[in-house]
């Protein structure tokens, strides 16, 4: 029998194992950084058949395979019996994340089977010592995931964009780079370039902070979220907009200034007040920093205007709607401006860079509706 050829790469810390039916990699590889103990199966509650596949691949290392479900709605422990030596997560961001936590809890490695390219956390912090992508797994998956994965991606392009204003306007930071899929884009390309992106990531951009209340909103209404990632890419197209009107003209700041408590309580009430205790470094309320920035934008207001000219593009947003099977008819009746406008207020509320500005300004309560 032909030997089952895989392509290996280095992506951070993690070796990253991509082929056909990848199953058949992952009991040598765990074997190569794990050699006794139970090896414990954490895996988002919808992909328990994926999660019996790998536990089955690895009956030949002959050590006991335990599973545990993970369900994000209900409160989750790391604890996990002593022994345990080796963690598998299987699913995307959540059972990354769940995995990370419970492997440091017990001072153990981990790797990943990834499901879907629907995220660009998998490797933020993350040390992993494999992420598993099995490329008929990823040519079957809900096409929304892709559409995630894409709104991610696209999403780099505020992170470039905030990075320049914090570099120019508030002398921070080094700016970021683009990162856009080379070629023919698919899903396993996707996924790898998300994996890459992720070791680069370090802060949320504004898009993926209104994403995130975005969906909580929903969450509360009772109303099925879309993912985060679809979420952003709407949320990054309309910013990118946003951003453009707010340089494309100098203006007299006359907007009344928002109450940022109670934007502050609205968060809270959404489950999102994580994103209020964020530790914050600067305070654009500060009259002397709000009149230092504001005059330092003024001098480069054009040419920010010029960077953000080079990171807009119709032709992703058309290539992101074609991936749905009705081009995004859908999200006509998914997606209110009125959420979005509400969603980009409360980001703004908490943001550090152009859009928390504009929310010191007034100017993005001035925009709703």
């Amino acid at each position: 029998m032909e030997e089952t050829k895989f392509d290996t790469l280095k992506i951070g810390g993690a070796e990253v194992v991509v082929g056909s039916n990848v199953f058949e990699a992952i009991p040598d590889k765990i074997s190569a950084v794990s050699k006794e103990g139970a090896i414990c199966i954490v895996y988002d509650k919808k992909l328990k058949d994926i999660a019996i596949a790998v536990g089955d691949s690895l009956h030949k290392l002959k050590r006991r395979i335990f599973l545990c479900e993970l369900d994000k709605t209900k409160p989750q422990t790391d604890a996990v019996p002593d022994y345990i030596r080796y963690i598998i997560a299987v699913g995307c961001g959540f059972a990354a994340m769940r995995a990370d936590k419970i492997a440091r809890a017990i001072s153990v490695p981990w790797s990943m089977v990834l499901t879907a390219p629907t995220t660009d956390t998998i490797l933020q912090g993350k040390s992993p010592k494999h992420v598993f992508i099995d490329k008929n797994m990823m040519i079957n998956c809900e096409k929304r995931f892709v559409a995630a994965g894409l709104g991610a991606l696209f999403a780099r392009r505020i992170t470039a964009f905030e990075s320049e204003f914090a570099r120019v306007v508030l002398s921070s930071g080094d700016g970021a780079k683009l990162i856009d899929v080379k070629g023919e884009i698919d899903a396993c390309s996707l996924a790898v370039a998300l994996l890459e992106l992720s070791t680069q990531k370090q802060f949320m951009s504004s898009a993926e902070c209104a994403a995130h209340i975005m969906r909580a909103k929903a969450v509360e209404k009772k109303v099925a979220p879309l993912l985060v990632g679809e979420y952003e890419f709407i949320l990054a197209s309309y910013i990118l907009k946003l951003y453009s009107f707010l340089l494309s003209s100098p203006s007299i700041d006359v907007c009344l200034p928002p109450t940022r408590e109670e934007d502050f309580d609205t968060l809270s009430k959404i489950g999102c007040d994580y994103l209020v205790k964020q530790s914050k470094s600067i305070d654009f309320f500060e009259t002397n920093s709000y009149f230092r920035i504001s005059y330092i934008l003024s001098e480069y207001r054009t040419d920010l205007l010029d960077k953000l000219r080079l990171v807009e593009s119709k032709t992703a947003q058309r290539i992101w709607r074609r991936v749905y099977d009705d081009a995004g008819y859908f999200l006509k009746q998914a997606v209110r401006i009125g959420d979005v406008e509400d969603a980009v207020l409360l980001a703004g509320s908490v943001n550090e860079n152009l859009l928390g500005f504009a929310y010191a300004q007034g100017a993005l309560r001035a925009c709703t509706r």
